[in-house]
């Protein structure tokens, strides 16, 4: 919440039946029914290690480290002392803070780590609160299911009005109930996302790669980043632009900024392209949906949202080109297939359409209903 833009609204609507977590800080000001201090057994010199801000008498401020306890001589050790001092007042006084906050009842409570071996801190607000209900003439008392309590109920009530009708209970519940006192059922943790560009598949792999086919991985990266870049509408405008990008992104001399800028041109100029480069294509959307019991998140490349109609496409910037949808690797049809399958959570009763771009010669392939099927979530597969 620190770190974003995100008001936190503290006063909240009077009389909502709601529950309030805060600080202590965070509550001043603010009143309720009922307020429950749920940590009362803290021990407040016990912080976690790390900077702290010396104030010094005459108002001067230094901002250290904490250091060792054998470190701390003369008036280091005064000043640390000194710290020290006002950190455990500050700790009182929020502790006059949180217990005013209380309208009508106010519980107090806490719990001791295996560390306490069953002592509260001497400096925690326990003693403190222990010794005040014990002057009032407060005792222990067994009570299920908590242990032990001290209760104190003021002597001095408020007047009720005589002509205000209050309702008795017929009786007090003398069993609590069951679900009070059985642990909470585990949650069912969510799935990993799956992202489809990254699924792993045994049955597709590459050889590894010989100095020329990591020149040509190198100008297909540089290719579709261009794409990714690459804005709907305005084509020679955009590849101007492009023009500047390569010359203080391209490092490698082998590949020719010219001939990247011809390969894009000839993909985005191509008129049976045009509905994935025009002004109401989509680039590099994001996309999330749970399909089955799976998580499906990605980005795809170009999106064409129509009336009862989506159409995906991904750029593929290597220089094999399979001959036809036959011919492509099971890897590409799992991915698209997974597309489908998500985009047709988001939109449902619309026809989803996949379809691969190879940008090394400008071929557009167009993946059948049939043949993603077999290739989709097993929770969608028919």
């Amino acid at each position: 919440f620190e770190s974003s833009n995100d008001e936190i609204n503290r006063e909240g609507i009077s009389g909502n039946n709601e529950v309030r977590v805060m600080t202590v800080h965070g509550s001043k000001g603010l009143q309720a029914p009922v307020v429950i201090l749920a940590d009362v057994t803290s021990d407040p010199k016990k912080k976690p290690s790390g900077s702290s801000e010396l104030t010094f008498e005459d108002g001067g401020r230094l901002p250290m480290l904490t250091i060792r306890s054998a470190e701390k001589i003369g008036r280091l050790a005064e000043a640390a002392e000194l710290q020290e001092e006002r950190e455990l007042a500050e700790h009182s006084r929020l502790l006059y803070v949180a217990m005013t906050r209380a309208e009508e009842r106010l519980v107090m409570a806490g719990a001791l780590g295996k560390r306490s071996k069953g002592v509260a801190a001497d400096h925690s607000w326990y003693p403190v609160l222990q010794a005040g209900m014990e002057a009032l003439g407060c005792t222990w008392q067994d009570e299920m299911p908590w242990g032990r309590i001290m209760r104190y109920e003021g002597a001095e009530q408020a007047e009720l009005d005589p002509k205000a009708k209050v309702k008795t209970p017929k009786a007090r519940i003398q069993k609590l109930p069951e679900w009070l006192l059985t642990d909470a059922p585990e949650e069912n943790r969510p799935p990993r996302p799956l992202i489809p560009s990254h699924i792993d598949d045994d049955d597709y792999g590459d050889a590894p790669p010989s100095a020329a086919m990591q020149v040509a991985a190198e100008k297909g990266r540089l290719i579709h980043a261009i794409f990714e870049r690459l804005p709907t509408g305005s084509i020679e405008a955009a590849l101007s632009q492009a023009a500047l990008w390569l010359e203080r992104n391209n490092r490698d001399t082998s590949i020719s900024n010219d001939d990247i800028i011809a390969s894009v041109r000839q993909v985005a100029g191509n008129p049976d392209f045009a509905d994935f480069f025009g002004p109401d294509a989509r680039a590099e959307v994001p996309l999330a949906a749970v399909v089955g019991e799976k998580v499906i998140t990605g980005r795809v490349d170009r999106l064409v949202i129509e009336p009862g109609r989506v159409r995906v496409l991904d750029f593929k910037t290597g220089r094999g080109v399979p001959k036809d949808t036959a011919s492509l690797p099971i890897a590409y049809l799992r991915q698209m297939a997974h597309y489908v399958a998500a985009l047709e959570v988001i939109f449902p009763g619309s026809q989803v359409e996949a379809s691969l771009l190879f940008t090394h010669n400008a071929t557009l392939m167009v993946i059948s209903q049939d043949v993603l099927t077999l290739h989709k979530p097993t929770s969608m597969a028919p």
